[in-house]
């Protein structure tokens, strides 16, 4: 089974510089996507959201919901 860290490593990896999100507002690449999803993720750390915690997202239907919802799996949130 993996774990969505190993998921998305596996992916940039194999797919990097093909499209991941397409968005009104841009695509993304897979390798993009990992960068952003990381550092969301340690937005959502620096702000007390640890694994096993619950959080909400409020937010558009676009890129940035995605990242968030992608962050909190790679963090063990809930």
């Amino acid at each position: 089974m993996l774990a969505v860290t190993s998921a998305l490593e596996r992916t940039v990896r194999l797919f990097g510089d093909r499209v991941a999100i397409k968005d009104d507002e841009r695509n993304i690449t897979w390798a993009d996507t990992f960068n952003r999803v990381s550092r969301a993720a340690s937005v959502l750390r620096s702000r007390g959201v640890s694994p096993g915690s619950r959080y909400g997202i409020l937010a558009r239907n676009n890129f940035r919901l995605a990242e968030l919802i992608y962050a909190g799996y790679w963090m063990g949130a809930v």
